[in-house]
């Protein structure tokens, strides 16, 4: 049992709400999913459960830490899959996660769903999206006995209609916000939806996937996702103590299922990714010995509210810069001509900017 589910049993709500309040709420979040490549779908045992050579680098490896240090975590998953891979497999799946004692909640990629290549939810009318809502609620039902409190929309494609067709099916959480992601369409709402904060449209509360600020150069701005895969541990860390600085009142991390397996270009070969599992078992390190910040599922936070907890603070966007980004590039350089270019240009172009102010210098003097 996870410490604020100890809270929720044991105390009173006013008692919940004065202790965590002037804390951090940590979303752990899992998008749970085999997915497709190259048009053909990927192996559950590969891509949910990490299963190679004897050893699990999936979703039994998450929860095996997440007890370790004994933080709660949120498991999306994507229950439409059970289409190609049949609805005992996920049936499995789903009951594993609870039966360890961690929160289940509804993620969809919708191509599964209609058998088509259309895997954006905003792709779809609100009535299509009420549709496929109603379906994987009822599914995690039929396979929990629990109704879902909390979706999250493949790729974040979520738009108005979807927060309209979670309303319609009493989902009364949302956790696409994904701000300066490419097919988000909730950016749009903003400033009716909160960047980094909780915030509310009708009956459904927003719960965003926390972004930073990683550059800007004027008007532009590149944000990046509080993921574990993506970031440094450096750059995690960073985000957390900004967001304790600057009252952030949550915090949710993305992983996904296949985060600690990496794969060779063409599919063709895979193995554990032990770097990426230690940088999570570091912040799990982190983030547990901080009594700042509280670990909560999405159904943990939903009993808070439903007792009268408040979500208060400031919503404010992390700013790691241009150092940490750098850092990152140079530790990653072997991983794509992105991070090799970033890695170069700056000391390139001090090079060439001393060479030319020697260059001025000596025609100056000549003259």
């Amino acid at each position: 049992c996870f410490f604020c589910l100890f809270l929720l049993i044991f105390l009173s709500s006013d008692a919940i709400a004065e202790t965590v309040a002037e804390k951090i709420l940590l979303f752990i979040t899992i998008d749970v999913e085999a997915g497709s490549y190259d048009g053909k779908p990927n192996k559950l045992s590969d891509r949910i459960y990490g299963y190679i050579d004897g050893e699990y680098w999936g979703i039994p490896k998450i929860m095996e830490l997440c007890k370790k240090y004994n933080t709660g975590a949120t498991f999306f998953v994507d229950v439409y899959e059970y289409k190609h891979y049949g609805a005992e497999a996920f049936k499995k799946i789903v009951g594993q996660i609870k039966e360890n004692g961690f929160d289940v909640q509804l993620h969809a990629h919708q191509r599964w769903y209609y058998g088509n290549e259309k895997d954006k939810m905003w792709q779809y009318s609100l009535e299509q999206q009420i549709e496929i809502i109603k379906e994987g609620k009822q599914l995690l039902y039929d396979w929990t006995g629990i109704n879902p409190v909390a979706f999250r929309a493949g790729g974040y494609a979520a738009d108005e209609n979807t927060l309209k067709a979670l309303e319609a099916n009493s989902i009364p959480i949302d956790s696409s916000m994904a701000y300066g992601m490419p097919l988000n369409k909730l950016g749009l709402l903003v400033p009716l939806l909160s960047i980094n904060k909780p915030s509310v449209v009708g009956k459904v509360k927003e719960i965003p996937v926390t972004v930073f600020e990683e550059l800007s150069f004027g008007k532009y701005k590149s944000m990046r996702l509080f993921d574990i895969e993506a970031d440094t541990l450096r750059e995690l860390k960073y985000v957390v103590e900004q967001a304790k600085d600057h009252h952030l009142p949550i915090l949710v991390l993305m992983i996904h299922s296949h985060s600690f397996v990496k794969w060779n270009a063409d599919r063709t070969r895979h193995w554990g990714n032990p770097e990426k599992l230690r940088r999570f078992e570091k912040f799990l390190q982190y983030v547990s010995s901080d009594k700042s910040i509280v670990p909560v599922t999405f159904t943990e936070f939903h009993n808070l509210v439903q007792k009268g907890y408040a979500i208060e603070g400031n919503d404010y966007i992390p700013h790691t810069g241009f150092l940490l980004t750098y850092m990152r590039s140079i530790e990653r350089i072997n991983e794509g001509m992105k991070n090799v270019l970033f890695t170069i240009i700056p000391p390139a172009g001090i090079v060439l900017f001393v060479f030319i102010m020697i260059y001025l210098f000596k025609r100056k003097k000549a003259a």
